[in-house]
Formats: structure tokens, C-alpha cells, sequence
């Protein structure tokens, strides 16, 4: 079954907030009127620039919401496996491994 959400996705304010840009859409859709500025500053950043999926899925589960990851590249799916001095809660890089995730409320 195919299912499309009609969601409202606010211009992105650079190249490196992409994810949370989107993640606030479905908050949006959701009626969780948290601002852009929150999410991008809420959701942990990579050392050179972006975020992991499992990063935004673990901000929406803390909001509440149920989420649910899609990936095809297990080192870049936990964060856990590969620490950084400057980074501790994640990876030193990512690889162009795909991963999607999808998010509802409960």
C-alpha cells in the first residue's frame, strides 16, 4: 500500500540541514510546532557537517514518536561502532552507504 503524506517542507537553511529539515516536516504534520532552529540545534551534527538517520530517529523517539530505520550500510547505521575524541556520540565518517527512516506519532 502506498501511502503519501501531504507535507509542507520549509526551505532548508544551508547544505548541511537537510535531515532536519525534513524531520521538522513530519513533526509539522504531526501538530508538534517545535521551530527549525530547535530541531537543527537538537539533532547532533557529524564533524564534517550533516546527520545519521539513527541521529533523527532518536530525536523523535525522545519527543515521542515511533520511528523506524531502513539501512543497507550497518557501520553507518551505529553510530557506536567508530568513536571520536571530538565527536563521542558518534562516527568520525560516514560512507555513501543509503538509509532511510520513517517516523509517527504514538
Amino acid at each position: 500500500m502506498k501511502v503519501q503524506l501531504n507535507l509542507t517542507i520549509r526551505p532548508q537553511p544551508n547544505d548541511e540541514t537537510c535531515g532536519p529539515t525534513c524531520l521538522h516536516a513530519l513533526y509539522r504534520y504531526y501538530g508538534d510546532d517545535l521551530p527549525l532552529s530547535k530541531v537543527i540545534e537538537e539533532v547532533p551534527t557529524l564533524p564534517g557537517g550533516g546527520t545519521l538517520s539513527v541521529l533523527m530517529a532518536c530525536h523523535a523517539l525522545r519527543r515521542g514518536y515511533r520511528a523506524t530505520i531502513y539501512t543497507y550500510e550497518l557501520q553507518l547505521f551505529d553510530p557506536r561502532t567508530t568513536r571520536s575524541s571530538t565527536w563521542p556520540a558518534g562516527p568520525t565518517s560516514t560512507s555513501s552507504g543509503w538509509a532511510g527512516s520513517s517516523a509517527s506519532r504514538i
